[in-house]
C-alpha cells in the first residue's frame, strides 16, 4: 500500500512494504520526480532482499 503527494517541487511516496519484516518507506524529495523516487525505492529493495 502506498501514498504520494506532491506540492509545488515537493514529490513524496509513503509505502507499507510487505516483506518478511514489514517497514514503512518514507520518500520526501524537492526538485525530483516520481522516476527518481521510483529508483531509490529499487534501490532499498535490491539491498533489503
Amino acid at each position: 500500500a502506498h501514498k504520494i503527494g506532491d506540492a509545488y517541487d515537493f514529490k513524496h511516496d509513503v509505502a507499507i512494504v510487505y516483506a518478511n519484516s514489514p517497514f514503512i518507506l518514507s520518500i520526501f524529495t524537492n526538485h525530483a520526480d516520481y522516476d527518481n523516487i521510483s529508483k531509490i525505492a529499487d534501490d532499498i529493495y535490491e539491498v533489503l532482499k
